[in-house]
């Protein structure tokens, strides 16, 4: 190893001071360089906490979605008879219970998008099972029509539905199929702040 050699004392203790400078930990600046983000300085995202003892098949939303899609499988199936789908079905049943409705409560009553609806009611309109008119108080309202072959289809279509409600609630007293109800409206009704 070759050894350092100084000319003067003032080398010798200067080289010294610079040594020791060297082995003391410095102070980072923990300001990032200008267009430059610091590595110590990014926050790490939390690791995901699963809950102890999760189990998918257990979990509310699972459950919903396994009985709400099983339904609409099995009930499509029922409805292909009647040339109707399942949404189609929504809107008959909906105006069957409360006609001339403009689209955009029908959209609240049935679930289903604004936009997806008026393509719907259009198909519906070109089987001749409802029709859009403008309403009497308000011109520039429209309203959407029940027409007696949509009212006779509907009367064909409900009993089924209910049929198919009957079927899923075997063995739930009425007082159980109510709570039920109860809590599915207060559920979707808890999906609000989701959607905002």
């Amino acid at each position: 190893m070759r050894m350092l050699r100084f000319t003067s004392h003032r080398q010798r203790d200067a080289a010294a001071a610079a040594i020791d400078a060297s082995m003391k930990p410095t102070k980072k600046s923990t300001r990032p360089a200008a267009g430059k983000t610091s590595a110590s300085t990014r926050s790490a995202p939390a690791a995901p906490v699963v809950p102890e003892g999760f189990d998918l098949e257990q979990s509310v939303p699972y459950l919903l979605n396994r009985a709400g899609v099983g339904i609409g499988v099995a009930f499509t199936k029922y409805l292909r008879q009647f040339d109707i789908t399942l949404p189609g079905y929504r809107v008959l049943a909906s105006l069957s219970h409360k006609d001339q409705q403009a689209i955009v409560e029908l959209a609240e009553h049935t679930s289903i998008d604004v936009s997806t609806l008026s393509r719907l009611i259009t198909s519906l309109e070109d089987k001749g099972l409802v029709a859009r008119r403008r309403d009497d108080a308000d011109a520039r309202s429209v309203k959407i029509h029940l027409l007696p072959p949509g009212a006779q289809l509907a009367s064909q279509t409900i009993p089924l539905g209910v049929l198919f409600e009957r079927v899923v609630t075997a063995g739930f007293s009425a007082d159980e199929v109510k709570v039920l109800k109860q809590m599915l409206v207060r559920m979707y009704a808890n999906l609000s702040p989701l959607s905002e």
